[in-house]
Parts: structure tokens; sequence; C-alpha cells
């Protein structure tokens, strides 16, 4: 049996008039009637407090008792009137202002790097709070070498079912700086920044369980565009949407998305949830899911290349979810986050089940895997019940 080319396609949201078994780009747009809510999730885990800040040593008081200044008897009495300061008065209040402007800077390092700590003496640097400190993400790569195609149907499902990537943990804590940005008035040039960087963010999670598995990840850009439309590999493209495109392994984002989810202006971190799930496609690109996944959709049924399509989706949001864990602690994630989190899940899946993408409860659960584990094999949606991906 001859396995399918590869696509020159996308992967996010739900398809709109497109080949039904090609792993398309459109991300679970709403079905018409009402969406099915579910609780926020009930494991949820909270990460370790934020190191405290200002790096008191700890039991020792923040500023060291000085000795008193007392005069000796032996020093003859001054004569009345102005009395000029003595040499080791001088000296004494020279090292209390040392020591307070050595304090006062420890205390402004300590709110600048929020990442370190030092030893319960206080004396010896612990290694960094946040996992990607000293991380460097690499420029832009708008050529990347191609992604992985299966050269058998065996090979194909390996690559989905017992992926090297299941093996590994994905890198936490992670420091990342996110803006609540106003999507009803920010440019498009700022709001592409700040997804920019929040790749950046992404790269360094990913880094470690990659290079651990030695598969290559040349950093993708990101396009914002707007409702008059740009050319990509994967067509032209002015819809409402979010997607990863195969063709040349870069990620685009619609500003208008929100004139289809109004709900995106009301939360935090929603374009970055959206694009962490578009993110998702990407590594699976590159660890070769993306591929296997594809390759296995020749001479099956409808049902079982829908089945195919709706897993690989879920393990989007899955992989979405690791990053969200993972900067929990640095940007607050609050129950709030959580229940808007699963709001914007439920719309985009819809209350149909049984499409290209999961609907709207099992995004949710598989948004909520991940931000329960750091454990990537838990996010293996290929060999979950099927009850789990409808």
């Amino acid at each position: 049996m001859s396995l399918p080319q590869p696509p020159q396609n996308q992967y996010g949201f739900s398809p709109q008039g497109q080949p039904r078994f090609a792993p398309q780009g459109q991300y679970g747009f709403p079905q018409q009637g009402q969406y099915q809510q579910q609780s926020q999730y009930q494991h949820y885990q909270q990460g370790p407090s934020p190191t405290p800040q200002g790096f008191t040593p700890q039991g020792q008081p923040r500023y060291a008792p000085q000795p008193r200044y007392a005069p000796q008897e032996r020093y003859a009495p001054q004569v009345p009137g102005k009395r000029g300061p003595r040499p080791l008065a001088l000296a004494l209040i020279a090292l209390i202002a040392l020591i307070a402007i050595g304090m006062a800077a420890l205390i402004a390092l300590g709110f600048s790097s929020r990442g370190t700590s030092f030893s319960p003496d206080g004396t010896v640097p612990m290694p960094p709070r946040w996992a990607n400190t000293g991380y460097e993400p690499p420029e832009v790569n708008t050529n990347p070498d191609d992604i992985p195609w299966p050269n058998s149907l065996q090979q194909a499902i390996e690559w989905t079912e017992e992926n090297p990537i299941y093996d590994q943990e994905y890198t936490q804590p992670l420091k990342c700086d996110l803006e609540r940005l106003k999507l009803r008035s920010v440019s498009d040039d700022k709001l592409e920044a700040q997804l920019n960087d929040m790749v950046a963010c992404l790269m360094g999670g990913w880094d470690q369980p990659m290079k651990a598995i030695d598969v290559t990840m040349p950093r993708p850009g990101l396009t914002v565009y707007d409702r008059t439309g740009l050319q990509t590999p994967c067509g032209w493209k002015d819809e409402p949407n979010a997607l990863w495109c195969s063709g040349n392994q870069q990620l685009y984002y619609a500003s208008h998305l929100i004139e289809r989810h109004p709900e995106l202006a009301e939360m935090r971190f929603g374009p970055e949830l959206i694009m962490a799930h578009e993110f998702a496609h990407y590594i699976q690109g590159r660890v070769g899911i993306a591929g296997g996944s594809y390759a296995q959709r020749e001479d099956i049924s409808e049902a079982d290349a829908l089945l195919l399509n709706r897993r690989h989706e879920a393990q989007a949001d899955c992989f979405a979810g690791l990053f969200l864990h993972a900067i929990t602690d640095y940007v607050e994630i609050n129950d709030t986050d959580l229940e808007n989190f699963n709001l914007l899940m439920s719309r985009l899946g819809g209350s149909s089940p049984g499409t290209t993408h999961p609907y709207g409860p099992s995004r949710i659960h598989w948004l909520s895997v991940g931000l329960n584990t750091f454990d990537i094999g838990q996010c293996n949606t290929y060999v979950a019940d099927p009850n789990t991906v409808i």
C-alpha cells in the first residue's frame, strides 16, 4: 500500500470546505446551539510558591548591628561651639552607609531577578528558580528543514502511538513575561510582538525534551494578519483563524479573531492559549506525529479518519496545557483564568461530537490533563480511550 504524500496544509481550527481527511487548520469554530460547559479543573495543582523577595538570610537581622561609639575620657574636651566629627565616628558612619547600600542593592536585585534564591545561610547562590533562566531562543528560521515522513504504515503507527517524546518531561517552571493586552484596541504589531515573545517561551519549554530525543527545533515565526488577508503556502488567509502551516512550518494569527470569539477580550491569555495549541502542531510536525497521523488516513473509513484527526487535535490541546501549567507560578494563573480557559475550549469545540475536532467537553478534558502534569506521555491521545476524544 502506498502512503499519501506529505500535505501542504494547515493545522489548527476546524476545516471549512476542505478535504475531510487532511489535517486542517480551522481550530474548532463554535457549532450552532448551546455549548456544554464543564466545571473548572478538579485536579489542577498549583506549583510551589514563588521565591520570597528581598533575599534576607533566614534567622538573621536584615541589617547587622553596629557598635555604638563611646568617647574616651582621656580625650581633651572640645572648645564650646561647633564640634567637628571625629575620624573614628566618620569611619563607622561610612561603614554603616556601605552596609545599607549593599543590602538595598541585594533587595533590588531580588525584585528584578525574581528567580534567584540563596542557601539557608544566605551565602551560596542556588540554581535559578525558573528552568528557562539563561535560555536563548534561536533566531526565527523561515526556511527550516522538512518535517519527517514515515516510509511505512507500521512506522506511521509507531510515530503516533510510541513516539519517544512521550518518554520526556516538559520543562518547568518557566518564566514568561506576558502582558494582558486590550484586544479590542491593541495594534497588530504589538500583538505580533507579544505572541512572538511567547513562542520564545514555548521554545524554552520544549528545548530539553526535544534535545533528549535528538530532534532539531528551528524557531518558527508568527505573523499576525487582518481581514485584508495574506498569501501562505497553505493558501490565501483572510478568515478569522489561527494556524500552523506545514508548508513552511510558520504560525499565523488573525487579529480579527476576536470578532468570532468576543470572549477573548474578557480573559487573560486567550490568544496565548490558542497559539500554544498551534505551536503544539509544530512540535507534532517536528517529532513525526503529524506525518504519522496523516499517513494512516489512507484506505480507512471516514469515521476512523475523523477519529485520528480528533486524536491529533486533542493532543495539541494537552500540549498547550503543559505550557500553561509550566508558567502558572510566574504569571499567577488563578481560578478565574481556569474558568475562562474552560469557556473558550467549550466554544471552540462546540456541542456536536464526531467531527474533525473534539467537541467542547473533550477539549476541556485534554487541556485539563496538560494542566495537571508535566509528563508528556500523559498527552498520548493516540492510545487514549476513544470516548475521551469524541
